[in-house]
């Protein structure tokens, strides 16, 4: 199965961010958007990984997290990747990245200790919005900067508690991935 440890957004917030992207989805036509129901941060991909070792992962995540507090965290802003050229994925920033990255750290340690691989490309704190594939032209990104200008205005500084992490399957199909929460993580109040 295909696997990946995440932070899952509340849905208000969830809702919050699919609204305030809207303008960037008249921009970009042509990108693949991801539903709001999969706004997600993701700590670390696993990919396939056999259903056994599920609760093997799950098990090194909780010990790993047994004494990590939870957090109070919010969406800061929009970005493109790469920061230049042409443009491949659009997505939302949050806050604190210092705590984001502790906790991606975390997962990869507790992944280390089971043997699963996974991609230990550096971590970046956001939440992908869509996928430009082809990537859309660089001069797009003006346009692309105007309407993030205006995001933090639409978003209304949107917070959440970040107080658990889950373990995620995940089906790709026609009209985008499905994802299947395996095991969730909860982050003990210090």
């Amino acid at each position: 199965m295909r696997l990946f440890v995440a932070v899952d957004l509340p849905e208000g917030v969830k809702g919050n961010l699919d609204a305030a992207v809207a303008p960037l989805r008249e921009a970009l036509p042509r990108a693949r958007w991801v539903r709001s129901q999969g706004f997600h941060l993701t700590l670390a991909f696993l990919g396939e990984v056999e259903a056994e070792r599920v609760p093997e992962v799950s098990r090194a995540l909780g010990e790993e997290f047994e004494r990590e507090g939870g957090f109070r965290a919010h969406v800061s802003g929009l970005g493109c990747f790469p920061n230049a050229g042409p443009v491949r994925v659009v997505w939302a920033g949050l806050e604190p990245a210092a705590r984001f990255a502790r906790l991606a750290e975390l997962v990869q340690d507790a992944l280390r200790l089971t043997g699963v691989p996974f991609d230990d490309k550096p971590f970046r704190s956001h939440v992908t919005l869509a996928r430009c594939e082809p990537p859309c032209p660089s001069h797009l990104r003006a346009g692309l900067a105007e309407l993030a200008a205006g995001f933090g205005e639409r978003i209304g500084g949107v917070a959440m508690a970040c107080d658990r992490l889950t373990l995620f399957s995940s089906v790709l199909a026609k009209g985008g991935p499905t994802h299947h929460a395996e095991a969730e993580i909860v982050l003990h109040s210090p």
